[in-house]
C-alpha cells in the first residue's frame, strides 16, 4: 500500500472515507484497463467520474461519460469500468455494508474468478 492506496492489477484505489453506512473510494484505472465485469450483494454504489476518459457498463449498456457524470449502481446490477487511453478517476460511494469480498465476478482479464 503506497500512501493508503491499494494496488490493484487494473490500476489503485484509495478510501477516503468509512464508517458503518458509506464508504467514500477513488478509483484510477490504467490507460487500456478495466475492473472485472461485477455485481454486489450488499451494497449499491455511485460513481462520478472526474474525467472524460472512463467507459461504463451496467448491465449491456455502455456509456462514454465527460467529467462529472453520475452513475447509480442498485444491488445485484452487472457493471464494469474501463480506461480509454488516458487514466480512468472516478469518485465511488459505496452505500451498505463495504466488504471487498462482496464483489462476484462474471468476467475478468487478471484471472479472479473463483
Amino acid at each position: 500500500m503506497e500512501n493508503n492506496w491499494v494496488v490493484k492489477p487494473w490500476g489503485r484505489f484509495k478510501v477516503l472515507f468509512e464508517n458503518n453506512d458509506v464508504t467514500v473510494k477513488i478509483l484510477e484505472v490504467n490507460p487500456g484497463e478495466c475492473l472485472s465485469l461485477q455485481s454486489h450483494r450488499f451494497r449499491e454504489e455511485m460513481w462520478t467520474t472526474c474525467d472524460g476518459n472512463s467507459i461504463i457498463q451496467q448491465e449491456e449498456t455502455f456509456s462514454f461519460p465527460s467529467a462529472k457524470k453520475t452513475f447509480f449502481i442498485p444491488i445485484g446490477m452487472k457493471h464494469r469500468l474501463f480506461a480509454r487511453t488516458g487514466t480512468a478517476r472516478i469518485v465511488e460511494v459505496s452505500y451498505g455494508k463495504f466488504d471487498e469480498n462482496d464483489i462476484i465476478r462474471y468476467e475478468d482479464k487478471y484471472s479472479r474468478i473463483s
